[in-house]
């Protein structure tokens, strides 16, 4: 049973590792060591010397599955040597099994530049089938299983740690090797000196991909020697006075859970670098536990960064039962300056049964903080009934508040994170306030395409723009009134079966913008070109309503 696939894919979709290993299932049975097998004719070509753990087999005595691997690694090894593409070819090597690759690991020379290239690639293969549940990797690929699983797979997995001696390895090849060799790289870290740390670069990136494999739930095996590596990096000189590893060592600490960490990390929110408090904040909310608790609520009144304020906000809602967890969070309410530590405050607020809860919605809601709808939304204050209804009609059913969105687009900008689009809703007939989102979307070139699914007849205030509103004798005051969605850059309706008018199903896009529309109306008909034959240069869909359907709706 062969199979061949390219570049990980199978006709263009991803292949799980399972179904890699059932393709090589009939080569279980071959030896990792007995796959060394090389060629006479072979050595002539590629001159590197074998790993001492190798053991050359004769040609003459291998079987057909030992030669192909034999052929498929001299193959791998003669375009690396001559510089060529080894990209299709280590894909190859790997669908004989975990042995192939090893081997072909084994026999790359990493001081050769060619061979670096096609060596992660073989990392990332082997930590690709590493993710395999175990149970798998002992059916159907035995080879991976000694590796990772058994006393003997140290010595296997030294040959993809051997790239650990490069003196700039690149982020992806430490990624792999953490799964890839995952005794080795922890004996790397186990011997870092404490007093003098020469490669930090190398050890926040081994740390920082340690610590997310643990956090997702796996190679539970390794958590206790990796909790001790990190409390020891904790009390490291060279660790504390390096900020930047300080703040990936303290993450790595929430990652693994070292409760017993609390303690050092407690120090540390009173560290100059406000980088340094973040990380320190995040974790004691992660570690839980008293000692935590405690910590955070110490730093409330002391905290002056707002980002540090908005993550113990969130540090302390992971507490949602402890009253004094909810007492800090209304005494920081009340200190910050900040509207988004403000908000973070409010969030924490929203599931929480502190006592304090009520008169912290209380509060904000009568400060008109936008963040008070939504923790109001989520559990509601007795008393606050008749306000939140004035609050609705003051704003005409606004749903989305045009300043709390200018915040968070100057927030995103400042981080340089791309807003694509605001997609405001109008809901059950209530029109956002569209005329102040476009204002505040313009300013920051930012397109709105408004939902409007649920408003087909609404109308809000407007204001005249050349004639295309029109007075409306029928609404109230008798003003300029606009059709829901009009001042987006588009719009979208529906017409399913629950709304206003229906069809049964579909919908309608609406804008001002002809070549929007027109793209559009072209990429609904199977983005057909206009040529007297089929023609296609873009890929498109038929979403066009039937002919029936949209007979009842232009008839509603």
């Amino acid at each position: 049973m062969k199979a061949r696939f390219q570049d990980g894919c199978d006709g263009g979709m991803p292949v799980p590792p399972e179904k890699r290993l059932l393709a090589r299932c009939r080569l279980f049975h071959v030896l990792a060591l007995a796959l060394a097998a090389t060629v006479a004719d072979a050595a002539t070509v590629h001159t590197a010397e074998p790993p001492a753990d190798v053991t050359v087999v004769d040609a003459g005595n291998a079987g057909p599955e030992e030669r192909e691997v034999t052929r498929r690694i001299t193959v791998l090894l003669q375009a690396a040597d001559a510089g060529e593409p080894t990209a299709q070819k280590v894909y190859e090597a790997a669908e004989l099994g975990m042995a192939a690759l090893w081997e072909a690991a084994g026999r790359m020379n990493l001081d050769q530049e060619t061979h670096r290239a096609p060596f992660i690639l073989l990392a990332e293969q082997t930590a690709a089938v590493r993710r395999t549940q175990r149970e798998l990797l002992r059916l159907y690929d035995p080879p991976a299983y000694r590796a990772f699983y058994t006393p003997d797979g140290s010595r296997l997995q030294a040959r993809i740690a051997r790239a650990l001696q490069w003196k700039n390895p690149p982020a992806n090849l430490l990624a792999a090797m953490v799964l890839a060799a995952p005794e080795p790289t922890l004996a790397w870290l186990e011997a870092q000196d404490e007093e003098a740390l020469r490669e930090p670069a190398r050890l926040l990136e081994i740390l920082r991909v340690w610590g997310g494999v643990v956090a997702l739930g796996r190679e539970h095996a390794f958590i206790h020697p990796l909790r001790a590596v990190g409390e020891r990096l904790a009390r490291s000189p060279a660790v504390n006075a390096n900020d930047r590893l300080l703040v990936g060592v303290i993450r790595f600490l929430g990652d693994l859970n070292c409760r017993g960490a609390a303690e050092s990390v407690t120090a540390w929110l009173e560290h100059p670098n406000a980088a340094v408090r973040r990380a320190a904040v995040e974790t004691l909310g992660r570690l839980r536990g008293d000692t935590a608790l405690n910590a955070l609520i110490d730093r409330v009144p002391k905290e002056t960064d707002a980002e540090a304020q908005g993550l113990l906000a969130n540090a302390l809602g992971r507490w949602p039962g402890d009253p004094a967890a909810g007492d800090a969070c209304l005494d920081l309410y009340a200190r910050s300056p900040s509207q988004e530590a403000r908000r973070s405050v409010l969030n924490a607020a929203g599931r929480a049964t502190w006592p304090a809860r009520d008169p912290l919605v209380r509060r904000a809601f009568e400060h008109r903080d936008g963040g008070a709808l939504i923790a109001l939304a989520i559990k509601p204050v007795p008393g606050l009934e008749d306000g939140l209804l004035q609050r609705l009609h003051e704003s005409e059913g606004r749903l989305l508040d045009p300043s709390l969105l200018d915040a968070e687009l100057a927030e995103c900008a400042r981080e340089g994170r791309q807003v694509l689009a605001v997609v405001p809703t109008d809901l059950y007939g209530q029109c956002c306030n569209l005329p102040l989102i476009r204002a505040v979307c313009d300013r920051h070139h930012v397109p709105v395409i408004c939902d409007s699914a649920e408003a087909m007849g609404a109308k809000y205030k407007g204001i005249d723009c050349g004639g295309m509103s029109r007075p409306d004798s029928r609404a109230p005051n008798s003003g300029l009134y606009r059709h829901a969605g009009f001042d987006a850059w588009a719009s979208v309706y529906s017409f399913n079966g629950n709304k206003i008018i229906t069809t049964s199903g579909g919908g309608m896009l609406a804008s001002h913008d002809k070549v929007l529309i027109d793209h559009a109306r072209k990429l609904a008909t199977q983005a057909r070109d206009p040529a007297p034959w089929y023609e296609h240069t873009e890929i498109g869909f038929n979403y066009r309503m039937t002919d029936a359907q949209a007979a009842v709706g232009v008839e509603q």
